[in-house]
C-alpha cells in the first residue's frame, strides 16, 4: 500500500516533534540535577550560621572541605578545618568537647556548621562567580572554571595531636625562684618568673616571661604564646615548638674609648650573666631594709640594744647556744601550744595570743641582730685600738663586718667562670657570718629578756694628763749657796 505524500509528511513532523521534546526535557533536567544543591534557597537557620561564621572567621576552600581562620585572636587557635565530617584545630582532629573548650562561644556555631554537607557549607559561605552570594539560581549563566583556592598557610612545626597531660594548671608565677613545667604538665595561662629561671618540657598555652633569669625549652616543649627574656639567656632545643615570638632584652656596659681604635672594657665580665646583677641588687635591697629596722631599734630602745650587746660580748657561747635552741624548738613548741589550746575548752580564747608570740619572736631576732652588730663592732674597736665609736656609727661598722663578705662575693661573682666560683665561696662565708650574728643576737635578746635586764656597758672617763710643773707658784726660789736649815 502506497502512502500519500501528505501522510508521510505528517509522520515525519510527529517524529521530529517527539525528538525535540525529549531533547528539551533532558537538557532541562541535567543542570537541575547537577546544580540542585547550589540552586536550593538558603533557609533562615543557614543564614544564621552563615552570619555567625562570617562575623568571626575568614573562610577558605580546600580540597574536600573548608578552613576557618579567626578574624580576631583566639588563644591557641590558628585555624579550624572542616573536612569529611571531622573538625581539626591547628591540623589535629578535635572532639566536640575540645571544640567547645578551645573556641568558647564560637564552638557551637562551628559544630552546627559541621553537621551540614560540604556542598551546603560551600553554598552558604563561599562566594559565587561575580563576587557575591546568591540564594536563588540565576536565570542564565555560562560555565566558568572554578577559582583556584588560596593556599592555607602551613605551620612551621607540626604539633602533637594525641599528647595527653596528667597535670593541668592555670598561671604559674614565682618571685625569687625557678619554675619547671614537666612533660606531663599543661599550663593554660602565663608563666612568669622574677629573679629566677624557667624550664619548660610540657605545654604552655600563653606567654612565658622571665625577668632576671633564663628560659630553657626542652625537646618536648610546646609554647603557644610569646617568650620574653629580660636580663637572661634563651636556650631552645631543636625539637621545641614555639608558636609566638621570642623577645630577648640584655644588659651590657659600653666600652670606654681612649682613642680611635682603642676601646677599654672596664667590666667585660658583667655581660656573662646579667641575672647576677639582679641578685646583687636583691642583696643590697635586703641589707638596706634590715639597716633601717636596726636603726629604728637603736633609736627607740637604745638601752635594750646596749644590754644585748654586753650579753653578746661577755657570754658569746651561752648566747649562741640559747639562740640555736630557740631556732630548733620554736616551731615544735608553737605547734604543741596551739594543739593544747585547741583541744581544751578553756584555752581556745588564748589562741588569739599566738600571733603575738610569733611577733615577739621576730622582735627578738631583730633586737638581737642589732645588738650583735654593735657587739661585733665593739670587739673590733677594742682589738685594734681604734677611736671610740657609739650610736649609729657603731651599728654601721658592725653591719659592714657582717655583710661585707656577702656583698664582695656578689660583686666578684658577676665575672662568671672562675670568678663565679670564688664569688660563691665568699657568699657562703658571708652567709655563715650573718647566720652567726642572727643566732648569737637572738640568744642575747632572750638572755636579757628582750633587753630589759642585764648589765649596761661601763663607760670609763678619760684620765687627765699629769702635769710636771710645781704644784704652787707663790713659793720663792731658793738662793744659791744658802743653807737649807735657815729657810
Amino acid at each position: 500500500m502506497l502512502r500519500t505524500p501528505s501522510s508521510l509528511t505528517r509522520q515525519l513532523v510527529a517524529v521530529l516533534a517527539i525528538t525535540l521534546g525529549l531533547t528539551a526535557i533532558a537538557a532541562a533536567q541535567e543542570p537541575a540535577d547537577s546544580t540542585n544543591s547550589a540552586a536550593r534557597p538558603t533557609t533562615s537557620a543557614e543564614r544564621r550560621v552563615r552570619d555567625a561564621v562570617l562575623g568571626r572567621f575568614r573562610v577558605l576552600p580546600v580540597q574536600n572541605g573548608i578552613v576557618l581562620v579567626p578574624l580576631s585572636r583566639i588563644e591557641g587557635v590558628d585555624n579550624v578545618e572542616l573536612r569529611e565530617g571531622t573538625i581539626a584545630i591547628n591540623g589535629h582532629v578535635a572532639t566536640g568537647g575540645e571544640v567547645r573548650q578551645r573556641l568558647g562561644r564560637d564552638g557551637e556555631v562551628v559544630l552546627e556548621l559541621s553537621y551540614l554537607e560540604l556542598a551546603d557549607q560551600q553554598r552558604i559561605l563561599l562566594p559565587r562567580e561575580g563576587g557575591g552570594r546568591q540564594d536563588t539560581p540565576s536565570a542564565a549563566s555560562e560555565p566558568v572554571e572554578p577559582p583556584t583556592p588560596p593556599e592555607v598557610p602551613a605551620f612551621p612545626v607540626p604539633f602533637e595531636p594525641d599528647r595527653t597531660f596528667r597535670r593541668e594548671t592555670d598561671a604559674r608565677i614565682r618571685i625569687g625562684g625557678d619554675i619547671v613545667v614537666n612533660e606531663d604538665e599543661q599550663v593554660n595561662s602565663a608563666v612568669v618568673a622574677v629573679g629566677g629561671s624557667i624550664t619548660i618540657n610540657g605545654r604552655v598555652r600563653d606567654d612565658v616571661v622571665s625577668i632576671g633569669g633564663n628560659v630553657r625549652l626542652g625537646p618536648r616543649a610546646d609554647v603557644r604564646g610569646d617568650i620574653t627574656v629580660v636580663g637572661g639567656t634563651f636556650v631552645r632545643d631543636p625539637g621545641a615548638r614555639v608558636r609566638g615570638k621570642v623577645n630577648e632584652v640584655t644588659f651590657s656596659f659600653p666600652p670606654i674609648r681612649i682613642r680611635p681604635g682603642w676601646d677599654f672594657h672596664p667590666w667585660p665580665w658583667f655581660d656573662a650573666g646579667s641575672w647576677r646583677v639582679f641578685r646583687l641588687f636583691g642583696s643590697v635591697l635586703r641589707m638596706a631594709l634590715f639597716t633601717l629596722l636596726a636603726t629604728l631599734f637603736l633609736l627607740l630602745a637604745p638601752r635594750a640594744v646596749e644590754r644585748v650587746e654586753v650579753a653578746v660580748r661577755t657570754q658569746p657561747w651561752k648566747s649562741a647556744l640559747t639562740g640555736l635552741l630557740a631556732q630548733l624548738f620554736f616551731v615544735p613548741l608553737l605547734v604543741l601550744i596551739v594543739v593544747v589550746l585547741a583541744v581544751s575548752i578553756i584555752g581556745i580564747p588564748l589562741l588569739v595570743l599566738v600571733p603575738f608570740g610569733i611577733l615577739a619572736f621576730f622582735v627578738a631576732l631583730l633586737l638581737g641582730f642589732t645588738g650583735a652588730a654593735c657587739g661585733f663592732a665593739r670587739v673590733a674597736q677594742h682589738r685594734f685600738g681604734s677611736s671610740a665609736l657609739s650610736g649609729f656609727a657603731l651599728l654601721i661598722v658592725g653591719l659592714v663586718m657582717i655583710w661585707g663578705l656577702t656583698v664582695l662575693g656578689r660583686i666578684v661573682g658577676l665575672g662568671g667562670g672562675p670568678l663565679a666560683v670564688m664569688g660563691t665561696l665568699l657568699v657562703f662565708s658571708g652567709l655563715v657570718v650573718e647566720y652567726t650574728a642572727w643566732t648569737v643576737g637572738l640568744g642575747g635578746a632572750l638572755l636579757t629578756s628582750f633587753g630589759r635586764y642585764g648589765a649596761l656597758p661601763v663607760t670609763v672617763p678619760p684620765v687627765p694628763p699629769v702635769s710636771l710643773e710645781p704644784l704652787g707658784t707663790d713659793v720663792p726660789p731658793v738662793p744659791p749657796n744658802s743653807d737649807p736649815r735657815e729657810l
